[in-house]
């Protein structure tokens, strides 16, 4: 039996937030590490399909300063390589497992590990990119020719 087509496409979706210094990320000190924190709830079924964090002004403490992403099931489900350090600027991308998020998993969470000093100073974007399982925005037509007209038996 030869696989069937599916006619059915869909965008990507994407979500981002931006977090500081000075936002309640459990706080930037040692005795706060360990809270996590909700930085987006996704649908059920959703797959990840990109994403980075990029740490785009370094936090200024004098010691550790990292993140982790990834959900109450796994941690650092989404950045598993290795934790973001924010002390240093640059572009992580994230780690994709290529499952999709089930009902306990919807949350993604960001795990703070931080050491030493308050920061003062500090922003990291995070930018998720998804798909839904079962979703659909368009129909394409499984027969066309090469400028995309639909062909038909002559």
């Amino acid at each position: 039996m030869p696989i069937q087509k599916e006619q059915g496409r869909q965008w990507s979706l994407s979500a981002q937030i931006t977090v500081t210094f000075d936002q309640d990320l459990g706080g930037d000190t040692a005795a706060d590490t360990a809270v996590l924190q909700e930085a987006f709830r996704l649908p059920i079924g959703a797959r990840v399909t990109g994403g980075e964090i990029v740490v785009e002004e370094v936090w200024d403490n004098d010691s550790t300063a990292t993140i982790d992403l990834g959900n109450t099931g796994d941690a650092d489900r989404y950045t598993d390589t290795a934790p973001v350090d924010l002390t240093a600027a640059a572009r992580t991308a994230l780690d994709l497992d290529g499952l999709a998020v089930g009902s306990d998993e919807r949350d993604v969470e960001i795990d703070p590990i931080f050491a030493g000093s308050d920061a003062t100073q500090g922003r990291a974007v995070i930018r998720l990119e998804y798909t839904i399982d079962g979703k659909a925005n368009e129909v394409q037509p499984l027969d066309v020719d090469e400028y995309g007209s639909a062909r038909t038996a002559v």
